[in-house]
Parts: C-alpha cells; sequence; structure tokens
C-alpha cells in the first residue's frame, strides 16, 4: 500500500475503533443505507429548492462512494450511485415545474450519464473479481506445479532434486554459522526380492511406509527425501556425529518394530533398512563428498549384515586394517571359483565351511574377546549335546550354532561392546538387538539357514522373560537352551564391568540359582554331571611326572 493511501487507512482503523461491536461489513452496510435515507428525506423536504436537490444527490453520492471505499463496501457505494441516478431520472420526469428554465435537458444528461457510469462500472467491477479468481487459480495452479516438480510421486517426500537444493542451502548456512551437518543415507534390505515375490504393488506400499515410519522421528527442521529407487536420504542441520547416531538409530528401529505392507500382504513383511552416516567437515566438505561418504558407510552395513547403522569413520578404519577388506573382497569372490567342477553335496560343505570361517575371521579381527568366548561356548555346548544323547548331526549344528551364537555383534556400536562401565537402559535395549541381526546375517547364508533358531533364541529365558520373542519353557528350542547355560557358564568366569570373575564352581551354583527361572533345568542338570564327571577324571589321572 503506498504512503498516499494512509489517510485511508487511518480513517479506516477510527472507524472500526469506534463501532468494534459490529461486523465490519454490516456498518458499512448501516452508514450507506442510513445516507440515502437522509438522502430521499432532505429531497423531500427542499421539494421546491433545485440547487439545493442537486447539491445533496452530488454531495450524498460523493459521500457515499467515499465512505463505501473507506469501508470496504465499494458494491454499496456502487448501488447507491445507481438509486441516485434513477432518483435524479426520477425528479426529471415527474417535476419538471420545479427545474430552472432551460435546465430540464442537463438533469436528463446527468441521469444518463449516472446511469451510464454505474453500469459501466458494475462491469468493470465483476470483470476485476474475474480476473482476480482466474489470477488466483493460476497463482494456486503455479504453486502446484512447482510442488509437483520437487514431490516424489510414490511417498509424498522431496525428490532427489529437492533433496540437493535442500542439502546446498543447509550446507551454505553450516559453512556461514559453523554449525554441524549430519546426512544419513538408507535404503531398504533385500527390497529387490519384494519386488520379484510379492509384486511392485507391495514394494511401492513398502517404500511408503518406510518413509512415513522415517519421517514420524526426525526433528522439527530435518529433511526426508527419496533420493531413488529404495534410496532416501536425511538432512540433519546443526546434528554432530553423535546425535546424528541416535537419530539415525530410531530411524532403524522405527522401520523394523513392525511389519509393513500389512494390506497388499497376508501377515505383512518384516523391513529393515541399512543406515549410511556423514557429517560435514568430520568427513567432507561438499554435499557429493557427504553423500558419497554416506553411501559407503550404507554399503559397510549392508556388508555386515543390514539393519543397523555405520559412520563413514568407520569405513576409513576398516579401509585402514588391509586384512579386513582382503578377508571381505574373498567372501564376495569365492562363490563363482568354488562353484566349478563340485558336486552339491561338496558344494554345500565348501561353502558352510568358508561362511563359516569367513564370519568367525570377521567375529576375530572385531573382538578377539569374543572369538575366544565363541569357541569356548561352543565346546561346552558340543559337550552338553552329546551327553544329551543328541545325534551326531543334531550335536554338530548346535556346536556351529554356539560358534556364532553372539555374530550379531560385530554389527553393534563399538562404543557398545568395548564399553568399560554398565550400559545404560537405552544401550542394553539396542545390545540385545545382536540376537535379531545374527539370525539375519545367517539369512544371507543359506547353508547356515538351519543356526538361525538357535542363534535368535539363545537369550530366551524358561520363565518367559528373555528376548527377543519371549518364548518360554520348551517353547525355545532345545539348542537354544543348551547355547544359553553354556554361554553363561563361560561368561561368568570372563572379568566385566557387569559382574566380578567367579571361579567354575561358584559359576555352576549361579547356574543351579537360575534353574526353572532363566536356564532349563534339565540343560543345567546335565551339565553339571558332565562337569562333575570332567573333574573327577581329573583327580583320577595319573599324575605324569
Amino acid at each position: 500500500m503506498t504512503d498516499s493511501n494512509k489517510p485511508f487507512r487511518f480513517l479506516r482503523s477510527r472507524l472500526h475503533t469506534l463501532l468494534p461491536f459490529l461486523n465490519r461489513r454490516l456498518v458499512s452496510w448501516w452508514v450507506i443505507l442510513s445516507l440515502f435515507v437522509l438522502e430521499v428525506i432532505f429531497f423531500s423536504v427542499f421539494a421546491g429548492n433545485t440547487i439545493t436537490k442537486l447539491g445533496l444527490l452530488v454531495g450524498c453520492t460523493l459521500a457515499t462512494l467515499i465512505i463505501g471505499a473507506l469501508l470496504q463496501a465499494r458494491r454499496g457505494a456502487l448501488l447507491i450511485w445507481f438509486l441516485n441516478s434513477i432518483l435524479i431520472l426520477c425528479f426529471y420526469l415527474f417535476h419538471p415545474e420545479l427545474a430552472i428554465p432551460g435546465w430540464q435537458q442537463m438533469y436528463g444528461a446527468m441521469a444518463l450519464a449516472s446511469l451510464i457510469t454505474g453500469l459501466i462500472t458494475g462491469y468493470m467491477r465483476r470483470l476485476a473479481l474475474r480476473l482476480r479468481h482466474a489470477y488466483n487459480e493460476l497463482a494456486f495452479a503455479h504453486t502446484t506445479i512447482q510442488k509437483q516438480a520437487l514431490t516424489d510421486e510414490l511417498t509424498g517426500l522431496p525428490n532427489h532434486r529437492a533433496v540437493m537444493e535442500q542439502l546446498h542451502k543447509e550446507l551454505e548456512g553450516a559453512r556461514r554459522y559453523s554449525r554441524s551437518l549430519s546426512v544419513l543415507f538408507f535404503d531398504a534390505d533385500r527390497f529387490k526380492r519384494v519386488n520379484d515375490t510379492y509384486g511392485h504393488a507391495a514394494g511401492d506400499a513398502v517404500l511408503r511406509q518406510i518413509g512415513e515410519r522415517a519421517e514420524s522421528v526426525l526433528r522439527a527442521g530435518d529433511t526426508i527425501g527419496r533420493f531413488g529407487g529404495e534410496e532416501f536420504v536425511v538432512l540433519l542441520p546443526e546434528a554432530d556425529a553423535e546425535e546424528a547416531g541416535s537419530i539415525a538409530e530410531r530411524i532403524r528401529a522405527s522401520v523394523a518394530a513392525e511389519p509393513v505392507a500389512t494390506l497388499q500382504v497376508e501377515g505383512g513383511l518384516a523391513a529393515t533398512i541399512s543406515i549410511g552416516l556423514s557429517t560435514y567437515l568430520l568427513d567432507g566438505e561438499s554435499e557429493q563428498i557427504l553423500l558419497l561418504q554416506a553411501d559407503e558407510a550404507m554399503y559397510l552395513a549392508k556388508r555386515l549384515g543390514r539393519n543397523q547403522v555405520r559412520t563413514a569413520q568407520e569405513v576409513r578404519q576398516m579401509n585402514a586394517d588391509g586384512e579386513l577388506v582382503a578377508l571381505l573382497q574373498q567372501i564376495e569372490q569365492r562363490e563363482a571359483t568354488e562353484r566349478e567342477g563340485s558336486t552339491p553335496e561338496q558344494l554345500r560343505e565348501i561353502y558352510t565351511l568358508r561362511s563359516l570361517d569367513s564370519l568367525m575371521a570377521v567375529q576375530k579381527r572385531r573382538d578377539e574377546r569374543l572369538s575366544a568366548h565363541a569357541y569356548a561356548v561352543s565346546d561346552s555346548a558340543t559337550a552338553i549335546a552329546q551327553a544329551w544323547g543328541l545325534s551326531q548331526q543334531d550335536t554338530v549344528r548346535i556346536g556351529l550354532a554356539a560358534l556364532l551364537h553372539d555374530i550379531g555383534k560385530i554389527a553393534v556400536a563399538d562404543r557398545l561392546v568395548s564399553k568399560s562401565t554398565p550400559l545404560s537402559s537405552q544401550e542394553s535395549l539396542l545390545l540385545q538387538e545382536h540376537a535379531v541381526i545374527g539370525a539375519q546375517i545367517l539369512e544371507a547364508c543359506p547353508f547356515l539357514y538351519n543356526l538361525i533358531p538357535a542363534v535368535r533364541s539363545h537369550h530366551e529365558r524358561w520363565d518367559g522373560h528373555g528376548y527377543p520373542d519371549h518364548l518360554a519353557g520348551e517353547d525355545i528350542p532345545l539348542a537354544a537352551r543348551i547355547i544359553a547355560v553354556a554361554e553363561a557358564y563361560d561368561a561368568l568366569q570372563r572379568d566385566s564391568p557387569y559382574q566380578s570373575v567367579r571361579s567354575p564352581q561358584q559359576a555352576l551354583e549361579e547356574l543351579h540359582n537360575e534353574a526353572g527361572s532363566q536356564f532349563d533345568p534339565a540343560v543345567v542338570n546335565v551339565f553339571s554331571t558332565l562337569l562333575i564327571e570332567q573333574q573327577n577324571l581329573l583327580e583320577s589321572a595319573p599324575l605324569v611326572v
């Protein structure tokens, strides 16, 4: 609004202040109609005074127009203009004797000009309204087209172009104000299998719900967009690597919490995502470098078992470990070489041993204490299975499952596995996920598939208060019950921030104390008998000098 309109704004505001209890439109009509009534009254009173009548007509018309404009009731002002024109015409037609001699033609011209002016003004106003409506529709269409150009049609999230534009803006702000900025890059695990097995409708539902769940746990000001295919990008302004890691973990947990595509597939599908994380300055300074670093971290998460969060810093640490890089490359390249010239039985045996060897090598490189613990648990579990009287095949299977029971910990953050102080409740929940992650790792190894139930359930409790599925009693696989006893016996004799070191006898007493609540009493009894027999054999063995 220009400065010339300031007086009108002032008058309008004063009128509204004086009559605050009435609706503005009602006030406008009330004032305009009052003026017209006064005009008619005065027109009758001054019946013999032509000059006064003309003055009243002109003055009231102008006053009506001005007040109508001030009160934003222009339609009422035009109506009064039209009525005034009718009044002038009536004056000309029915009282010509009252007119000044020679002025009759002027009255007619005034009435006709007033009518024509009113009609033209009304038409122009209607045309202006139509133009304004057309302009609003055009502006709305332009906004819609702009939004569609920056929105992914399937998920409703910002698309690749919008994400890149937003990343550029956020990075400029981070540079200008010396703030942190983190980038998450993630995609759906085994998404091709979903499309191939259940069709693209189910795949589309999976992507939509993954986007919705991820968006639901973000902070105000964060941005999530579909980068392409099953890939998503999340921008976390003012979030350092630690805070971004917590947000990434919330996203991962929200996606894995419940099945997706329940309308398309009966019972739904269990969806997981692998997330890579990079942070401005710590991992790069440009958009492309940050995205590349986050993408490589996501790829590392997939190689280490999926359904986890990995950082660009961990990628650099792994790349510095030449032996581990070579090992992972060998795992990926062996399949084609070993397939040539082997029978199906030989291939099964080769792949089983190779898979087992590769997983144990990765575990050892990650944490030698985990590796030593795994071998000790495998020895005890195998001994229990033999004492139980199980077949050779079942005994071997239990021994292998015990060897890999903690393989999921290779996907747990280093700070949790190696933490020297007791874990918080949230950290304990994160660590507990290693059982499920271990089962997921074995899903990628078809020749170790029969070990999954034992690995997944080895932290279930006899009383049903274990995890992850809260199984109880004999609903827990026997292999898992055996591994639980063997693992606890070895863990009690190792130093940790959660407990003091126990002697073998104290560890066995602890097992008996928890029999019937945490452990299967029958397994504890078999193991106890086995340990007593082994001790007796040691004591009765001749001393070799």
